[in-house]
């Protein structure tokens, strides 16, 4: 009887170890998991803020990219402006410079002009003057008889 008695607490007592072990192993595995799962996560985090530092970066290198464009598309800008008033202000001299000429040209045919016709039209009212001269010398004077 002892001896059963001793042997039902044996088989007893191995299954309530075996139970206990299986039980620490659940709780193992569980806390396992969880670890497994807590480091997932954090690396997940970790990822996370990383690409978000390196968007932030692009967007940073981004911005400053189109500044200096911006920058030097006005510097460009400032200095197509710069040439083109230096082409205008060169423009608008050489015509002054032409404009000058032309009236000075034109002053001499003028002058010229001018006395070529003084010249012509003291001729046609010389003949004019003439013409009608002889005219009224004829129509005046009596006829011979």
């Amino acid at each position: 009887r002892e001896q059963a008695k001793a042997e039902a607490a044996r088989v007893k007592a191995e299954r309530k170890a075996a139970q206990l072990e299986r039980l620490s192993e659940r709780l193992r595995s569980r806390a396992q998991r969880k670890a497994e799962k807590e480091e997932a996560r954090a690396k997940s985090r970790a990822e996370h803020a990383e690409l978000k530092e390196l968007r932030q970066v692009r967007r940073a290198e981004r911005e400053e990219r189109r500044l200096r464009v911006k920058e030097s598309e006005s510097t460009l800008k400032l200095q197509r402006d710069k040439e083109r008033q230096e082409a205008l202000m060169q423009q608008s001299e050489a015509l002054r410079g032409r404009t000058t000429q032309m009236v000075q040209s034109s002053g001499k045919v003028l002058t010229k002009t001018r006395k070529t016709v003084s010249k012509e039209s003291g001729a046609i009212i010389y003949c004019v003057a003439a013409v009608t001269l002889q005219w009224l010398w004829f129509t005046l004077s009596p006829l011979p008889k």
